[in-house]
């Protein structure tokens, strides 16, 4: 082991197909890649995209490891280090590229754990097979049968449930299967049924079939249900074989297999607000300021890994929910930075808000960066409600801050995350746009 950048480099990563040493072969990286006490990271960059794994040795990031610390505060080889996200193939989890202070490129893979989407397969309860049983009685000669039928398969049941907000749990369960019913007795006593299966997701679960595409349900409403694979049908007992020329069958029917089927789930999250901005804009300082949540912020871009919702309070008894969506680049829809991967959670929002720096090179500019994103994902989003506001305006002199309102119209509203000036005009422009989205639905 060698030191590198303050860290402990190691083979166990990238190593040709067949040769494999600390826990990893030649494969992207996923969650269960992870040891105990360490984080894989990968290699060098080449062109844009990642190496082949068979070109690099790889390197341990201590979980310890901080980053973006002040200069002088250094910490595991980081110190305030510019960094770029880069794109990886479905199933692994997002990679931040980071330049150490020695200059080589290294990719720090991020613990946070907000999975949106999951593939599992579900199974109905089978249905419990029928008896095959005669009465049998002290002074009844030739009682006949009484077998008794099979119970009824368990069915699985998706409910959604407003305190859960990923599909984590679904990464490491693939499998869900319903109790199978119980087989008939005599006396013709049926089988116990099967118990069905629940299973939790979040508000704002699509679940569509994994093999044919076609939606099954969308969960939008706190404890809605839906029966997704139903058990099968107990079998029937003996008894219900007799006849007047067969008194006395040996024949009942074996239970009815449960429903099976593989199913996609996907998270769209529920907001009434989504914020939209590249990285750096503010965007986690305002929904901070706003809520109570309490996204991380730092002073460095993609700070943001994951989606996060805020309360926010606008009188007593009203409120709204606002989603901070981690920073767009241009290209995002794409595939570059984070891709589309966390987009979709803008389509359910009711209201847009673009959030721009107010010392960024071009407003303008950005703003049409920002708006042609999304249309590109989405082209419904470019007729979805829509604000502006010009973040950061704490950091202007009163000179400055008159020149921008005089430069932009009531369209753009001015706002600080930092001091929370222009909040209460922020609050009440939203609110009026919310109340507008309302009455044109009920309109409609």
């Amino acid at each position: 082991m060698t030191g590198v950048g303050g860290l402990c480099s190691s083979r166990g990563l990238g190593e040709p197909s067949g040769r494999r040493s600390g826990g990893f072969e030649n494969r992207p990286f996923k969650v269960q890649d992870l040891r105990s006490g360490a984080t894989p990271a990968s290699g060098k960059t080449y062109g844009g995209s990642v190496a082949p794994p068979n070109l690099f040795g790889g390197v341990f990031v201590p979980p310890q490891t901080s980053l973006g610390r002040p200069p002088g505060q250094r910490r595991g080889g980081f110190e305030n280090p510019p960094f770029k996200v880069q794109d990886l193939r479905p199933g692994t989890t997002p990679v931040i590229f980071l330049q150490l202070a020695n200059g080589v490129d290294k990719a720090y893979i991020p613990p946070a754990m907000f999975i949106d989407n999951a593939e599992i397969e579900v199974k109905g309860g089978h249905g419990g097979p029928g008896c095959i049983s005669f009465r049998r009685e002290k002074n009844i000669p030739k009682g006949g049968p009484n077998g008794g039928d099979g119970g009824r398969g368990g069915d699985i049941i998706f409910i959604a449930d407003e305190n859960l907000t990923t599909l984590y749990d679904f990464r490491y369960k693939r499998i869900y299967k319903a109790q199978n019913g119980a087989p008939g007795e005599s006396s013709l006593k049926t089988g116990k049924s099967g118990e069905d299966t629940y299973i939790r997701v979040p508000v704002g679960t699509i679940i569509k079939d994994a093999e044919t595409g076609e939606p099954v349900a969308d969960l939008d409403e706190q404890f809605k249900k839906i029966v997704v694979a139903r058990g099968g049908k107990g079998g029937r007992g003996n008894n219900h074989f007799k006849s007047s020329t067969n008194k006395a069958p040996r024949k009942a029917e074996p239970g009815r297999p449960g429903e099976e089927r593989k199913l996609a789930l996907e998270l769209k999250l529920l907001a009434d607000v989504g914020l939209v901005g590249l990285p750096n804009a503010g965007k986690s300082t305002m929904l901070a300021h706003l809520s109570k949540a309490r996204p991380k912020i730092a002073d460095y871009p993609f700070t943001t890994l994951v989606p996060n919702l805020g309360i926010v309070p606008i009188r007593e008894f009203k409120s709204f929910v606002m989603a901070d969506i981690p920073g767009i680049i241009e290209g995002a829809s794409d595939g570059k930075g984070l891709g589309i991967q966390f987009l979709k959670h803008i389509q359910r929002t009711r209201l847009i808000l673009y959030l721009i720096d107010v010392f960024a090179s071009d407003i303008e500019e950005t703003l049409a960066v920002l708006k042609n994103e999304l249309m590109e994902f989405d082209k419904s989003l470019a007729q979805r409600p829509s604000l502006v506001v010009l973040n950061k305006i704490d950091l202007l002199d009163a000179k400055q801050l008159k020149v921008i309102s005089k430069k932009f119209d009531e369209n753009y509203i001015l706002f600080s995350g930092q001091t929370g000036s222009g909040t209460e005009n922020l609050i009440s422009r939203i609110e009026i746009e919310l109340d507008k989205e309302r009455l044109r639905r009920e309109a409609d």
